[in-house]
């Protein structure tokens, strides 16, 4: 199971090391590949057609918006992060809503799938850094849990999840904003509350799918990634931080 999720982390990485240097008709369609992984998978934990039909709906209009209207990008995140917000508090209350999760989950999709394909074309160099930092909060608190973890945190939502698992994160998170601090002229203060809601929102967008997932009695959204489970268990990180990350160094 170790070496299964270090194989894989490092398969992530280099699939950001490859949108870097692949030509970027090749690297859109990775991704858009990607994005058909990460609907079929949340179509599948529907618990009928209906559903099915509806959270696919949502994607594809959303998707149309995005592409049609850049303006449209700041409600969508607005509405993404309003969205998980409430999905905090359901998991909080226990409030078990399935079409509503899977429903915020394909906007999390479309928002994403945008949102790479921007970073993309506009500034490779910051998505690369940003699947190292996003994958460095999970690979750093996969390990610390596994070799210090002792007290669970959220047992009833994701077993696994520790305080030396976060802990171990919010480390990497120190060391990130260190290099930064030398790499760009940055205000401390200002670089240290942006990277810790960075934190925050992928601490949030895990539990959310782990929420998603006991609420649809599966293990995981499925078994393409070895030691990690579906993409979804995978990416669920990526889609809640990388438009914060986005807009934020857009707006400096």
């Amino acid at each position: 199971m170790l070496y299964k999720r270090v194989l894989s982390s490092l398969g992530i990485i280099l699939f950001g090391a490859c949108l870097f240097v692949l030509p970027e008709a090749y690297s859109q369609a990775f991704i858009w590949a990607l994005c058909l992984g990460l609907v079929y998978e949340n179509v599948k934990l529907a618990t009928g057609i209906t559903y099915a039909v509806a959270i696919s709906a949502i994607f594809v209009v959303a998707t149309a918006i995005l592409q049609y209207s850049h303006d449209f990008y700041y409600y969508a995140v607005a509405m993404m992060y309003l969205s998980l917000l409430a999905r905090v508090f359901c998991m909080y209350k226990d409030i078990r809503s399935p079409f509503f999760f899977l429903a915020s989950a394909s906007l999390d999709i479309a928002v994403f799938t945008y949102t790479v394909i921007v970073m993309l074309l506009t500034n490779k160099v910051l998505l690369f850094s940003s699947i190292l930092l996003i994958s460095g909060i999970d690979i750093s608190g996969y390990f610390g849990g596994k070799f210090f973890g002792k007290k669970r945190v959220v047992p009833t939502i994701s077993p696994n999840k520790t305080e030396a698992g976060y802990l171990s994160a919010l480390l990497w998170m120190g060391v990130c904003a260190f290099i930064l601090m030398i790499w760009q002229d940055l205000s401390i203060m200002l670089l240290t509350l942006n990277l810790l809601v960075v934190y925050i929102l992928a601490i949030a967008g895990d539990l959310a799918m782990s929420f998603q997932k006991r609420v649809a009695g599966v293990k995981d959204t499925g078994s393409i990634l070895p030691g990690h489970g579906g993409l979804l268990d995978r990416v669920d990180s990526w889609m809640t931080t990388l438009p914060y990350l986005f807009i934020w160094i857009s707006i400096n």
